[in-house]
């Protein structure tokens, strides 16, 4: 019985450069803040090919499975997550030998100690491998586990942490002071130094009532198209960023 899973174990081993094959990693959403979102989803995606069926009889358990590690590092290199899922890479004897897993590991942007991680751009990892399961059920040598895909197969990306709320600055007329005009001009400066302003959000209100601006690159700049009655009036301004993040100010 040693000499057949011998020969099995040989037959695995001569196919082991061809076994798999990384063919599409992504991230979404990106970027992503883990206060909007709640969690991201990264996708890697597989061709396991030539993988024989798995083996079962009195002597021996053999099952093959597709090992994917993910792992996160921060900005300076450091790791903060590693997730790893393991999927079945065997086939039925009248298959083909090719399958096509998808692998999702979900992340809610915080390291292994539950702590939000700072902003800035992470690199995404996966690494995958064929592992091979040999349970003995005679002779007590128990579970033995060996890797068959000795060149493992890797894929980098990346992914923007943004947790930080765009900041609208210098907002006019400022906050308690007499214009003289009944049409003052109204202005605020924009910015977000992570994932930038999404100026489509850009919500713009006068006394409540939202009207109708068009943002520059770093902010914008509006008349009132009729006159504003005597009296206190407020302004608000609101915009998000591309992560969600939502900056507010009022005068």
């Amino acid at each position: 019985m040693r000499i057949l899973i011998l020969s099995i174990l040989m037959s695995f081993g001569a196919a082991a450069g061809e076994l798999i094959e990384l063919t599409g990693l992504s991230d979404a959403p990106d970027p992503f803040s883990p206060a909007v979102a709640g969690q991201a989803t990264i996708t890697s995606r597989w061709h396991v090919m030539n993988v024989v069926p798995d083996v079962s009889n009195q002597s021996v358990d053999i099952r093959t499975v597709l090992r994917v590690i993910t792992t996160v590092s921060a900005p300076g290199g450091t790791v903060v997550r590693t997730f790893t899922t393991q999927v079945s890479a065997s086939r039925d004897a009248s298959a083909t030998g090719e399958s096509q897993p998808v692998i999702e590991h979900t992340w809610n942007g915080k390291d292994a100690d539950g702590n939000v991680v700072p902003d800035g751009q992470y690199a995404i990892s996966v690494t995958g491998a064929i592992i091979q399961i040999v349970q003995n059920k005679q002779g007590g040598q128990g579970v033995r586990i060996q890797e068959i895909a000795k060149a493992s197969v890797s894929g980098v990306a990346s992914m923007l942490i943004d947790s930080t709320a765009p900041v609208i600055s210098d907002v006019t007329p400022k906050d308690g002071v007499f214009i003289n005009s009944p049409r003052p001009v109204i202005s605020a400066r924009l910015n977000d130094a992570s994932s930038g302003i999404d100026f489509q959000t850009l919500d713009v209100l006068i006394d409540d009532v939202r009207v109708a601006v068009t943002a520059s690159a770093d902010g914008f700049t509006y008349t009132p198209l009729t006159n504003l009655p005597d009296g206190k009036h407020s302004i608000v301004v609101r915009v998000r960023d591309n992560a969600g993040n939502v900056g507010v100010a009022k005068q």
